[in-house]
């Protein structure tokens, strides 16, 4: 075993977090030196339901407040910001004094000329750009030193879907550039058909005060406070998946679009319930892009998300003494899953690793209750790398019986301590955890802040645990008729878990009826379907 020092990956990760987030500059475009840190002065955003989507109107006006330009000056905003994974953005608006003017697609060369020709005649364009993955930079010119502009950006997210919610992240964090604070959001969701009452997940205190029809929609308005924003906060609404199926079509004459949803578990109708124990063990200092106290306001939408009626939870972080929520199992209703972070507190994990004493606390409450529940370690610490630690620790935990079904989600992201064990280089509690896990017959995953977020990497711990269907195949078509183009937004290429949710996008040609046939196997057993349904499931 050889310990390796990587203090270049270091410095470059560093690098790299100051071009992650999000940023707001204002700039004489005839003179670079004179700029700085823009304001954002009014936000407003409004969601509705798009199928297997959720579609975003996201209006923001810009200003240079504070930088001492005035009205002699004319600067650009330079705006860079991200969106999460699998966005599509396909709207952009510029208001023009009293008008708003829709923009063009194009490619990003023919736009890049078309900008700086208009720029460099000072009058009124935006540009919008794709820089890569879901990362995009809008400039707007010109602007009054000391006046506004305002824009809208039309997007659409992957909706979170689980058997009882449909949730969808709040943009705040694109929020953060603004050199003034944004004081609130005014947030507009609206409903329609299957679409039903909006709430802010987990927060009963932030409730719609405001509602009006139009039409068949049904239109509910509410302002979030700055205070809010430390909060990650997430639009729910009630899912419209019965049996296990979600369905809705965009048709014209014989041909069209389809959006599906297809939940194995309930559509085989096996039962799966949970026991989860979640630990917390963290260390300031070892991530660079995030901490406990965020993980643990996102366990919380988390939970509320994918336990439900039949499943239990508790939660054990770590310290001098470790804290426990509850002495046995809690139910896992939206109830007690409010009471409980109320009792724990906004930011109840502490900068200590007790990792050793955790884990053994944790099973022994699996054993002296029915031996039964799974284990969810969040963690960033990195003081058991060592193959002889870890193998000893590894050990020690055996002794107090079976391991339990262990699931890791390692937040370490220094780069920093590495271990050569066997030819193969582990960072921080690396060896640890894969042991742990494959030992235990449970999943482990690293985060990485470029390919995924707090809130994603717990979806998909949350959704892999339990049951998986072998060999399992599902194929769509139509009684008179065909499917073809299919593309699964979150694919799963390795295991079919009975929770996570299939969301497959495809075409058609023909009539309805719609039909679907899957097959797998569970527990050794044989489980075949065929339903047949038009878009009311």
């Amino acid at each position: 075993m050889k310990k390796v020092l990587l203090t270049l990956f270091t410095f470059g990760a560093f690098i790299l977090n100051t071009q992650a987030y999000s940023w707001l500059y204002v700039s004489d475009p005839q003179d670079w030196q004179i700029s700085g840190q823009g304001s954002i002065d009014e936000v407003s955003v409004t969601v509705q339901p798009k199928g297997i989507y959720m579609e975003y109107e996201l209006y923001l006006t810009f200003s240079a407040k504070n930088l001492g330009f005035t009205s002699e000056d004319t600067v650009e905003v330079n705006y860079y910001f991200s969106l999460p994974k699998g966005s599509i953005v396909h709207d952009s608006w510029l208001w023009v004094d009293d008008s708003i003017v829709h923009a063009k697609i194009m490619d990003r060369w023919s736009a890049y000329q078309i900008y700086e020709g208009i720029v460099k005649r000072r009058r009124d364009p935006s540009v919008l750009y794709k820089d890569w993955q879901d990362n995009y930079q809008l400039r707007i010119f010109p602007m009054l030193g000391d006046g506004q502009r305002k824009v809208k950006i039309t997007y659409l997210i992957p909706a979170s879907w689980s058997a009882s919610n449909v949730s969808t992240p709040l943009p705040l964090d694109i929020l953060e550039p603004s050199l003034v604070p944004v004081k609130n959001i005014r947030l507009t969701a609206i409903c329609s058909g299957e679409w039903k009452n909006p709430v802010i997940l987990g927060h009963p205190e932030l409730s719609f005060r405001s509602e009006k029809n139009k039409g068949s929609q049904s239109i509910s308005e509410m302002i979030i406070e700055n205070s809010s924003f430390n909060d990650n906060l997430y639009l729910s609404f009630d899912s419209p998946v019965k049996n296990g199926l979600y369905l809705s079509k965009f048709d014209s004459d014989e041909d069209g679009l389809y959006q599906m949803v297809f939940f194995p578990s309930k559509v085989f109708d096996l039962q799966d319930h949970r026991k989860v124990l979640v630990l917390f063990d963290f260390e300031e200092g070892n991530s660079y892009y995030t901490n406990g106290n965020e993980v643990y306001s996102n366990l919380k939408s988390a939970l509320l998300n994918y336990l439900g009626e039949g499943d239990y939870f508790n939660i054990m972080i770590s310290g001098q003494q470790i804290i426990s929520a509850d002495n046995g199992w809690i139910p896992a209703d939206s109830a007690s899953i409010n009471s409980v972070f109320a009792k724990l507190g906004t930011s109840p994990v502490k900068n200590y690793t007790n990792l050793p004493n955790l884990l053994e606390k944790a099973i022994k409450f699996i054993y002296a209750s029915d031996g039964k529940g799974e284990l969810l370690l969040l963690s960033n610490s990195d003081n058991y790398g060592e193959n002889g630690v870890a193998n000893d620790l590894i050990d020690k935990l055996k002794e107090l019986g079976p391991l339990p079904v262990t699931h890791v989600v390692d937040f370490y992201d220094r780069w920093y301590v590495w271990y050569d064990i066997g030819g193969n280089y582990f960072r921080g509690n690396e060896y640890l955890y894969t042991m742990l896990t494959r030992q235990s017959h449970g999943n482990y995953y690293e985060y990485n802040y470029w390919d995924n977020t707090v809130s994603g990497i717990l979806t998909q711990a949350f959704t892999d645990m339990g049951g998986v269907l072998n060999s399992f195949d599902l194929h769509t078509t139509l009684k008179d008729g065909f499917c073809y183009g299919r593309y699964e937004i979150n694919a799963q290429n390795f295991a079919t878990y009975l929770r996570r949710p299939i969301l497959q996008v495809g075409k058609y040609y023909g009539n309805f009826p719609f039909v679907i046939e899957a097959s797998g196997i569970y527990n050794g057993q044989v489980k075949s379907i065929q339903l047949e349904f038009n878009t009311e499931i």
